[in-house]
């Protein structure tokens, strides 16, 4: 007999990983806390996570809109656990640079002017411009809490191991690897 598979996806269908059977999952809340549970297949798109019963994309959609990510507790499997964090400045009428373009901020930007306000899981073939378009639609995660995605934010990727920041600017996506100290430029996703 075949173990059974659970799929999970992100909001929009994408594939993130699969999880066998009785697998963990693990779920990261945006304070840094984690819950670990056990995952059993139900058919296709339903699962029971913990105590409770999810199709896959309710899941999805949940998770979005607190700002949880989730992930298995054992992989080793590259790509699986990427995730993205919007970062805004909380002060905006008091940084001078905080509606300006990239030409006009790139020698100011400072991490410390900003907060970290949102994280989510990041589909492989997820970019900028997929974010921006998510982040900017009236019924947007965290929505209620943080303005919409515009000029002057930035956006980190924590993908394959890597992490880079990009500039949401008037036209594009530059990068702004000054953006992160480098604590988060050789921060590496820990899965228990």
């Amino acid at each position: 007999m075949t173990t059974q598979m659970i799929r999970f996806i992100d909001t929009r269908y994408n594939d993130l990983f699969t999880l066998p059977d009785g697998g963990l999952i693990t779920q990261k809340r945006f304070d840094g806390t984690t819950n670990t549970y056990q995952c059993y297949y139900l058919d296709d798109y339903h699962t029971k996570i913990g105590r409770n019963v999810f199709h896959i994309h309710e899941y999805a959609k949940r998770m979005e809109e607190i700002g949880e990510r989730y992930f298995p507790a054992q992989s080793k499997e590259k790509g699986v656990g990427d995730y993205y964090e919007i970062y805004q400045i909380p002060d905006r009428m008091n940084t001078d640079y905080g509606f300006c373009t990239y030409a006009e901020a790139k020698t100011k930007i400072s991490p410390k002017d900003y907060a970290c306000v949102y994280m989510a899981v990041l589909a492989a073939d997820v970019n900028q411009e997929d974010l921006y378009m998510l982040h900017n639609m009236d019924d947007r995660p965290f929505g209620n809490r943080i303005h919409a995605l515009s000029l002057g934010d930035i956006l980190v990727f924590h993908r394959d191991g890597q992490t880079r920041a990009y500039y949401v600017d008037t036209i594009g996506f530059p990068e702004v690897p000054q953006f992160l100290t480098p604590e988060k430029q050789n921060k590496k996703e820990q899965v228990r």
